[in-house]
């Protein structure tokens, strides 16, 4: 698992209202607050869900 993450992944809704992935933007985060939002969706249970949206949208 990486320490921290370098981008967040965008989507919008479609017609459907289905969410369609459009791209990738950096956060601009400094990288202790990358750390800290990483540790704070570690400790929640989301980051494995979040990190395996953003592989299948690559």
């Amino acid at each position: 698992m990486a320490p921290t993450f370098g981008s967040l992944v965008l989507a919008a809704h479609d017609n459907d209202g289905r969410l369609t992935y459009i791209g990738n933007v950096g956060t601009g985060f400094s990288m202790a607050a990358r750390r800290s939002l990483r540790a704070r969706l570690v400790d929640s249970g989301n980051y494995p869900r979040y990190r395996l949206h953003a592989e299948a949208a690559q």
